[in-house]
């Protein structure tokens, strides 16, 4: 089964966490992808002529460690999968400043590509209230040794919570190919669409909400480096194209800088 590298950066994500992006997009994107699911390691135990040892099973968890770091600031994430029977559970935790996100999802596998469905609601522990929900999500990883992609959908709702919250689509999707034995090299590209007008509602002192549209889509190319076993680095840089998000006073640089540990 494909591992997603993750795995859900506007909100999870990107941060995911747009109201408060709403505020200056403080919050990420997203993905996510979360994630797609690991492969199942498998540990044998030794054998013996007269006093057989159980047979070899399947690790039924697995699971990563990641941070990104990006213009919204460090997230920490951690995630895992847990096969049940023929089933395989799908979790992680995301956190961003006082913002955390739970996650919890479902994984399915069709030979070197995976599909994870997630619902999520992410608690405000500053403000001791709830942030929004993150639902649905699908995090898909296909990968082959001459090229990786992911792709991360994920719709936020913070309207249910506050009446300046905000609701949007996020995207964010990336190929890339193999050039060396440790580097992959491609393009990315990350969408964050508020759906909701709050362009006539007030969100801070002496500011209003954000009308619906492209809150931001910077668009470039991304790089894979294999960091020793079981590390990657994942990176990003490119061009703000929005002109909302980088005004035309800025160098319009977009980025983010991921490590991801998985066992």
């Amino acid at each position: 089964m494909a591992r997603a590298m993750v795995s859900r950066p506007a909100a999870r994500r990107l941060g995911w966490r747009m109201q408060r992006r709403s505020r200056g997009c403080r919050i990420a994107s997203a993905l996510v992808l979360v994630l797609a699911c690991a492969d199942a390691r498998v540990s044998a135990a030794g054998s013996d002529a007269a006093q057989p040892s159980p047979a070899a099973v399947e690790d039924p968890t697995t699971g990563y460690f990641r941070f990104d770091m990006d213009k919204f600031g460090t997230q920490l994430w951690a995630g895992a999968y847990r096969k049940v029977g023929s089933l395989t559970f799908a979790s992680d935790v995301y956190i961003l400043d006082k913002l955390a996100e739970l996650d919890l999802g479902l994984t399915f596998g069709f030979g070197k590509l995976s599909l994870t469905g997630f619902a999520g609601v992410t608690f405000d522990f500053g403000n001791a209230n709830f942030y929004n929900l993150v639902v649905p999500q699908l995090i898909s990883a296909y990968s082959e040794d001459a090229f990786y992609a992911e792709s991360w959908l994920q719709l936020f709702l913070g309207s249910p919570f506050a009446d300046a919250g905000q609701n949007y689509f996020y995207t964010r999707d990336f190929v890339v190919f193999k050039v060396a034995d440790e580097l992959k090299l491609g393009g990315y590209v990350e969408l964050t669409y508020q759906i909701n007008d709050l362009s006539g509602v007030t969100v801070g002192p002496m500011t209003m909400g954000e009308k619906s549209g492209v809150l931001s889509l910077p668009v470039g190319v991304a790089a894979s480096i294999g960091y020793g076993k079981d590390n990657t680095l994942l990176l990003f840089l490119g061009y703000e194209t929005n002109r909302k998000t980088a005004p035309d006073s800025s160098d319009k640089i977009a980025g983010r800088f991921s490590y991801i540990h998985s066992w």
